[in-house]
């Protein structure tokens, strides 16, 4: 059996594919699209119209803002809001917990939760959301199925002129730690974010932001 060292797993690593991202602006574009369906019901007063536009810009603005796996992002409720320090707990999905022994407590979470921090603007859209529409705060956000968040991508992604390559949840998960990892966010606090369990997970997105090494060097003081 081979020797697996740190060194060993970081080359693995950085030898996977580079992963399909979206950018910010192209996020943006997206957004755009769904703005003006949002408009278009404001002025014909198709009021259960503009909450479903309304909560599908939300999705699509929560899946690049957070980093969030879309099943994570679909499991949100108000009570994971926090508003006075501008986070959201996220369910990390893919690390369960261990079920205590016994009798079960009623407040027992079987997966771990990570924090993760949210715009101003974001949270206040949110919030707004959720007190318009009378969103209790057990009662998820995003109501729909991961089959129908692929749809309202696919279908507002298209408008924008998009990639269709990069048209998939898991691509505005990689577009947020591209872009965090570009505006100097530290690795192991992308990693933090992102959920993952070992920095070397977070690794692989070095490789897209390699073209911005220079910046960094230019940076440091000799």
């Amino acid at each position: 059996m081979p020797n697996i060292t740190p060194t060993t797993t970081l080359s693995m690593v950085l030898s996977q594919k580079v992963p399909i991202y979206i950018t910010n602006e192209e996020v943006k574009l997206i957004l755009e699209e769904i703005k003006k369906d949002i408009d278009k019901a404001k002025t014909k007063g198709q009021k259960k119209k503009l909450q479903t536009y309304r909560r599908m810009y939300l999705f699509v603005e929560g899946l690049f803002q957070l980093g969030a796996r879309v099943s994570e992002l679909l499991s949100i409720t108000p009570s994971h809001i926090n508003r006075l320090e501008k986070t959201i707990r996220l369910p990390n999905l893919k690390r369960r917990k261990k079920r205590p022994q016994g009798r079960t407590p009623k407040d027992f979470v079987p997966y771990q939760e990570r924090i993760v921090p949210i715009t101003d603007k974001f949270r206040a859209d949110l919030v707004e959301y959720c007190l318009d529409y009378g969103i209790r705060p057990d009662q998820k956000i995003f109501p729909f199925s991961r089959i129908q968040a692929f749809k309202i991508i696919r279908k507002y992604g298209k408008k924008a002129g998009i990639d269709e390559r990069k048209l998939h949840p898991h691509a505005f998960r990689h577009g947020f730690a591209v872009h965090c990892i570009r505006n100097r966010v530290p690795l192991t606090v992308v990693q933090e974010w992102l959920g993952h369990y070992s920095v070397l997970n977070t690794t692989i997105y070095t490789k897209i932001t390699q073209i911005d090494n220079r910046d960094f060097f230019e940076q440091v003081e000799w």
